[in-house]
C-alpha cells in the first residue's frame, strides 16, 4: 500500500481501531461485572436529565462520525460507515422513542442476551482491531499482505 492509499485511508484505519478498541474493552467489562451492568440496566430510569444529556451528546457524536466518515465503497471500510450510520440511528431513537428502546434493552438484558451481546461485541471489535491495525502489521512484520481470514478480504 503505497502513501497515497494509505491517507485515503487513514480516517477508515483510525475509526476502526477506535471502535475495535472500544468494543473489546467494553466486552471484557461487561463480561466481568456481568451481575452488575446488568442490574444497573434492569433499574434505570427512563426519565433522568443524565439520559437526555447523554443522548443527546451521543446524536452529536454520530453526526460527526457519519459526516466525517460516509464512504460507501464495495471495500471493507464500508463496514466503519455502516458502524457509524449505525451509531447515529441509535441515538436517534434512543432520543425519539426512550421508552421502547429502554424495554428492548431490558428485555434483552433479563436473560442470556446480555452475554450474547458481549460476546459480539468482543468479537466484531477483534476484528475492527485487525483490520484498523492491518497497515501497521503489514509495515512492522515485512510482511507483503496478512492473511485473508484477517483482512475481510477473499
Amino acid at each position: 500500500m503505497d502513501n497515497n492509499m494509505f491517507d485515503s485511508y487513514i480516517e477508515s484505519l483510525f475509526l476502526a481501531e477506535l471502535f475495535g478498541l472500544y468494543l473489546v474493552i467494553l466486552s471484557l467489562v461487561f463480561l466481568s461485572r456481568a451481575d452488575h451492568y446488568r442490574t444497573i440496566i434492569l433499574n434505570t430510569a427512563e426519565d433522568s436529565y443524565f439520559h437526555l444529556l447523554s443522548r443527546s451528546i451521543s446524536l452529536f457524536i454520530g453526526i460527526i462520525l457519519v459526516l466525517a466518515h460516509n464512504k460507501w465503497v464495495m471495500q471493507p471500510r464500508v463496514f466503519v460507515t455502516i458502524g457509524c450510520w449505525l451509531f447515529l440511528l441509535k441515538a436517534i431513537l434512543w432520543l425519539a422513542a426512550p421508552e421502547k428502546m429502554l424495554y428492548f434493552l431490558r428485555k434483552l438484558c433479563a436473560g442470556r442476551g446480555f452475554y450474547y451481546l458481549a460476546v459480539a461485541f468482543g468479537v466484531i471489535g477483534v476484528m475492527l482491531i485487525i483490520r484498523g491495525f492491518h497497515f501497521f502489521l503489514i509495515k512492522a512484520h515485512g510482511l507483503s499482505t496478512l492473511p485473508s481470514v484477517l483482512t475481510f478480504s477473499s
